[in-house]
């Protein structure tokens, strides 16, 4: 029986090795170049090839490989090229955040810090928050040159935190936020259209 288990295991581990291979190489064989999508359409070619260092495209394909297998086993399956964030994700139910977008216009006046109330989808209670992080960057940019009216559909990212929930709050319910923004004397009662 042992001799048993152990053939069937050696076999999933070898099985595993060359469906690991297989995915890596369909991986570099997918057209496109993830440096250029990463850059955007108007990216020149010396910062798509500081991207593809920085990513370590550059490097012999046995590295390359090597160093994704090793991250695949520890757990870390990288960051979206499109969202930029990571692909898997453990949650600490106590620490709990929401990914918001803010247009263009309003993004100005929300700063790191300001108390948010966060509504989630079925649940009456309000929970509170506060901005950790706003992007720096614009999300679904279409291209470098805009209009007025155009940067008015731009959304910036950010995310805000929220108190602990005592387990009412589950990683991945659908859920609403108001950010209170203004001066820090003001900020309570004002909330942001």
């Amino acid at each position: 029986m042992a001799a048993f288990v152990l053939r069937r295991l050696a076999s999933t581990v070898l099985v595993m090795a060359i469906v690991g291979v297989l995915i890596f190489l369909l991986l570099h064989l997918s057209p496109g170049d993830p440096a250029a999508i990463i850059a955007g359409d108007n990216a020149t070619p010396e910062q798509i090839a500081a991207i593809r260092k920085n990513l370590g495209l550059d490097e012999p394909l046995v590295v390359q490989f090597g160093r994704w297998a090793g991250h695949v086993l520890s757990g870390d399956l990288g960051i979206s090229i499109f969202s930029n964030v990571p692909v898997v994700t453990l949650g600490n139910p106590e620490r709990l955040w929401l990914r918001v977008f803010v247009g263009a216009p309003k993004i100005g006046r929300v700063q790191r810090g300001d108390p948010a109330l966060v509504r989630v989808t079925g649940v009456r209670q309000e929970f509170h928050g506060r901005v950790v992080e706003i992007a720096s960057k614009a999300e679904f940019t279409p291209r470098a040159a805009l209009t007025e009216e155009e940067r008015a559909n731009l959304v910036f990212g950010v995310k805000i935190e929220v108190e602990s929930s005592d387990g009412t709050l589950k990683p991945g319910l659908p859920a609403d936020a108001r950010i209170q923004t203004g001066p820090a004397d003001a900020r309570r009662g004002s909330p942001a259209p």
